[in-house]
């Protein structure tokens, strides 16, 4: 329950803009997700981090959080997609067209 809130309360700041705020609430969701031992919950909120990071214009970071996450999300699972999706935005932003 704590991390779903902590990412929710990102979420908010991230769509309002508040870069900082949203970094903030998505580091205490992964740190609630590690302590909870929950696998899948830490790979959600790598990709969430990676969407965040793009937002943000740091590109390296948005691939970096991208890739950890598909490595630990269950193969083939809407988690996988997202951070796959948000890996290759990153790419984008990296103007590396043949990784994207």
């Amino acid at each position: 329950m704590q991390v779903q809130f902590a990412d929710l309360i990102g979420w908010l700041y991230q769509d309002s803009g508040d870069h900082q705020a949203a970094q903030h609430w998505l580091d205490r969701a992964l740190e609630c997700a590690h302590l909870a031992g929950d696998d899948n919950s830490v790979a959600f909120i790598l990709a969430r981090k990676s969407q965040l990071a793009a937002d943000m214009g740091d590109p390296a970071e948005a691939v970096a959080v991208a890739e950890a996450a598909v490595k630990l999300a269950r193969p083939r699972s809407r988690i996988a997609a997202a951070a796959a999706v948000y890996a290759a935005h990153g790419h984008a932003l990296r103007r590396g067209p043949a990784a994207v």
